[in-house]
């Protein structure tokens, strides 16, 4: 079956005649691209709003059962269930949604850690000793990724026996990142990270060492009455890299989600698409969550998408420091990030090869890391 593009299933959802099953085989086909090849073709709030309207036609389908990377089943791996599932957070979008949800608990403050975006993985001891690194896969099971996992930065074979498991996000941090783009074997280049990441389903596990994991959770003995106390555990008592975490007032929410989204996220070296949100309680915590379905006691506060989806208008060429001549996509007007791009930078002469540009052809422009715009991917290459 083809997969279509944003564009076209646009086009589809406005047909007379409307075939929920299709849609729902084009959801399961974007999901392996996503999370099978690390390649998709659709942006990840573009991919929300289809989901979204197929789920408000039919809420009750079966796909909606499982988490979306439960439909790659082509996977090199065994599977391994988790001890206590690694379910989920429902998202949200605006501040009136997060100020709805702590009102629920009538706490004055809330822990707000990085929502990397990475790979989730789980790594699970026995007295003491790393026995498996499993990703999260549906939640109750995963594929056993400990051959590669062994072999990434942040990781302790050995811990304190009193360590169930630890649970973090394989991420690729910038400095690696280049690395990998540099030891490619078919010589292209990742667009972002995020999609480099897709590593970590290699067999041979080439590349994997500079992967690192990000920890922000922890199953252990310690009679932890926090999530702050936990993350404190992981970083100084047993000496582990954990995402970014602090406390926040209420009052302060907004105002600190802001200037993370707007100026804290570009500095960092590893890719965040959003906060979680938690409270802080753990007694909370347990009065309101079964450990078996999205907890209610957390949420993933998204941010504005730093890629969108637009058209080449032409191309020009201008000449740069050292007389270096690069190529410069004039595109058709597109927010990202809340700023609006109407040109962005090819990089050099080998990446416009690469990419194929052409007047009118669709392209993903991206603003991460970096407050200067450029062409990620061509969505019509020739």
């Amino acid at each position: 079956m083809k997969i279509l593009s944003y564009v076209e299933l646009l086009d589809f959802i406005k047909k007379d005649i409307l075939d929920i099953d299709f849609l729902i085989e084009q959801l399961v086909l974007h999901c392996r691209l996503y999370y099978g090849k690390h390649e998709p073709i659709l942006l990840d709030h573009q991919y929300d709003e289809i989901e979204n309207f197929v789920f408000k036609k039919d809420a009750t389908n079966d796909f909606f059962k499982h988490p979306r990377s439960s439909w790659v089943n082509d996977s090199p791996f065994e599977k391994a269930k988790h001890n206590i599932p690694m379910v989920s957070l429902d998202n949200v979008h605006t501040f009136q949604e997060i100020e709805k949800f702590v009102n629920k608990f009538g706490v004055k403050e809330v822990m707000m850690e990085d929502k990397a975006d990475g790979f989730s993985v789980e790594l699970i001891y026995e007295n003491g000793k790393l026995k498996q690194g499993i990703s999260r896969g549906n939640g109750v099971e995963g594929e056993d990724l400990t051959r590669n996992v062994v072999k990434m930065k942040n990781v302790k074979l050995e811990v304190s026996p009193s360590i169930e498991s630890l649970r973090g996000e394989i991420v690729l941090k910038q400095d690696d990142f280049e690395e990998v783009n540099k030891t490619r074997p078919d010589g292209k280049k990742y667009a972002n990270k995020r999609n480099a990441i897709g590593i970590v389903r290699h067999l041979d596990g080439r590349n994997n060492e500079k992967l690192s994991i990000l920890y922000y959770d922890i199953i252990s003995d310690d009679n932890f009455k926090t999530e702050e106390e936990k993350m404190e555990a992981i970083r100084v008592k047993y000496g582990l890299e954990t995402v970014n975490y602090t406390n926040v007032s209420i009052d302060k929410l907004e105002e600190f989600f802001k200037d993370y989204e707007e100026n804290k996220r570009s500095i960092l070296d590893y890719e965040i698409d959003g906060m979680v949100v938690k409270i802080n309680d753990l007694e909370i915590q347990r009065k309101y969550d079964n450990g078996f379905d999205n907890p209610l006691t957390q949420k993933a506060w998204k941010f504005k998408s730093l890629e969108e989806e637009t058209i080449v208008l032409d191309i020009i060429w201008q000449v740069g420091k050292g007389r270096r001549i690069t190529p410069v996509a004039i595109l058709q007007p597109v927010p990202i990030g809340g700023v609006t791009v109407s040109r962005a930078t090819v990089h050099n002469v080998d990446k416009f090869n690469e990419l194929k540009l052409f007047k009118g052809c669709r392209v993903i422009v991206g603003r991460r890391c970096d407050v200067t715009p450029y062409v990620e991917k061509n969505l019509d290459e020739e």
